[in-house]
């Protein structure tokens, strides 16, 4: 299948512009994964903060008790309500943070249970020093108890951050496959662009090569057929049913005897055919072919502009555009002198065949095979002589018509004498039949090939017999 040097352009560059697309829209996702990325870091940082503000104040309380144990200042135990409502913001917001995890939700929960028991534990001792000025036993093993509360939220804090930053991993190296995938997918497209650039380029230059060979084709063409229009005669024409944008070439103008500028309308045109017949026929054919776009080719009488009638033959085809007949077009040629050799011929042929057929010897006109004598036309002296009709003879072989094989063998060696030597073979020779021994005189001569390449003879045989017997 022949693809049209616009469609291939077309293709490039919708391949091109798709390329482009596609090098958009990873770059496009490759951008919302930084951000996503970007927002995760942050995320991730929002909960080493959180966690860690909630170590920072267990820290806290553990300093205060181990202020407590050495001074006996019972206001290093004291943890107030706003600082435990804080504590339970920020797990609140630890928790807000993880909520898309269900692990992590899990861990908090966890977490919350034991700085609440922590909590409750820290509350414990701060009673227990408000009885007591210094330390006791029971709140230091008290102490140690909510020591191992704040150990245990340590390393749940710790398994936090490290869930967190194993995601934060995960994340980057996901994009960084991505990003990955997208430079090697972008390399490619980049170089399958340059590639079609270069064809591009490429396909144009041997576009406009290819056009200007055509142009040149063209220009050599067109030279070539005005050259051979103007030794043959024969013009163009063009009626434009859309636009009237008509045209006359020079040969056709000069036909019709008008100035090569004027551009006939096809009412015009018709005008110069001979009233009757002839421009009846034109009109006809015009109608058919507009209609049903049958194409003719006549042979009419004109009238020109200047006056002078003459005989033109006409063709013309019909294009059609939508189902409607959008101009005419075709040759003109001047065919006067031709016709009218061709009406002396038919005169002369018709002079000829009446001097044929009134002939007082039998002509007759033959092809040969191998072995017979084929009649291809015979005049009324033949019929005559053999006392049948033409269509008894004419188109049927010599041993049909009784003739024996010495006969027309000899008359076969004549005929070939004359084709070889150029020259009619003149001869005697008797026929005997029903009336007797006849005496024929006779000339055999070669006539030439017809178009489908039969060679014929002619024959001439006049009766001697009365002069013989005298």
């Amino acid at each position: 299948m022949n693809v049209s040097f616009e469609r291939k352009i077309f293709i490039v560059f919708a391949f091109l512009f798709s390329a482009t697309v596609l090098v958009g829209y990873f770059t496009f996702k490759a951008s919302e994964k930084y951000k996503e990325t970007d927002v995760l870091a942050k995320h991730t940082a929002e909960v080493f903060y959180q966690s860690e503000k909630i170590v920072s104040a267990l820290r806290n309380i553990e300093s205060g008790n181990r202020g407590f144990v050495i001074t006996g200042d019972t206001s290093f135990s004291k943890w107030d309500t706003a600082n435990y409502s804080k504590l339970l913001a920020d797990i609140g917001k630890l928790k807000s943070l993880t909520k898309k995890n269900a692990k992590q939700q899990a861990r908090i929960d966890t977490l919350k249970s034991l700085v609440h028991s922590r909590l409750i534990l820290l509350n414990v001792v701060f009673q227990l020093a408000k009885l007591h000025s210094t330390p006791t036993l029971g709140m230091i093993d008290y102490i140690k108890k909510g020591q191992a509360y704040t150990y245990k939220v340590s390393r749940l804090i710790t398994t936090i951050q490290e869930a967190e930053t194993q995601l934060l991993k995960e994340r980057e190296q996901e994009n960084n496959t991505i990003i990955n995938q997208f430079y090697n997918t972008l390399y490619a497209l980049l170089a399958c662009n340059s590639f079609l650039f270069v064809a591009v380029f490429w396909f144009i230059k041997t576009y406009l090569q290819f056009r200007q060979q055509k142009e040149a084709d063209l220009a050599y063409a067109k030279v070539f057929l005005e050259t051979l229009n103007s030794l043959t005669c024969i013009g163009n024409w063009e009626i434009n049913l859309l636009t009237g944008n008509n045209f006359f070439s020079n040969i056709a103008s000069s036909v019709y005897e008008i100035p090569p500028f004027y551009k006939l309308s096809l009412k015009e045109m018709i005008g110069f055919y001979k009233e009757g017949a002839n421009r009846d026929l034109l009109e006809n054919a015009i109608a058919k072919a507009i209609k049903n776009g049958i194409a003719f080719d006549l042979q009419l009488q004109v009238i020109s502009f200047k006056g002078n009638e003459k005989w033109v033959e006409i063709k013309c085809v019909a294009e059609f555009s939508n189902g409607k007949c959008k101009r005419l077009y075709g040759t003109l040629q001047d065919i006067d002198s031709k016709k009218k050799r061709e009406n002396i011929i038919i005169e002369n042929e018709a002079l000829l065949s009446n001097v044929y057929d009134n002939a007082p010897v039998m002509i007759g006109v033959v092809e040969l095979t191998e072995d017979d004598v084929f009649y291809v036309k015979v005049n009324k002296c033949v019929t005559d002589f053999l006392g049948i009709s033409e269509a008894e003879i004419a188109n049927r072989y010599a041993s049909e018509m009784g003739a024996s094989k010495e006969v027309i063998a000899k008359w076969i060696e004549r005929y070939k004498e004359a084709e070889a030597t150029g020259k009619p073979v003149h001869f005697e020779h008797e026929r005997i039949d029903e009336h007797g021994t006849r005496y024929l005189k006779s000339i055999a001569s070669y006539l030439g090939e017809t178009i489908d390449g039969k060679k014929r003879y002619a024959y001439i045989i006049d009766d001697i017999t009365s002069v013989k017997k005298q």
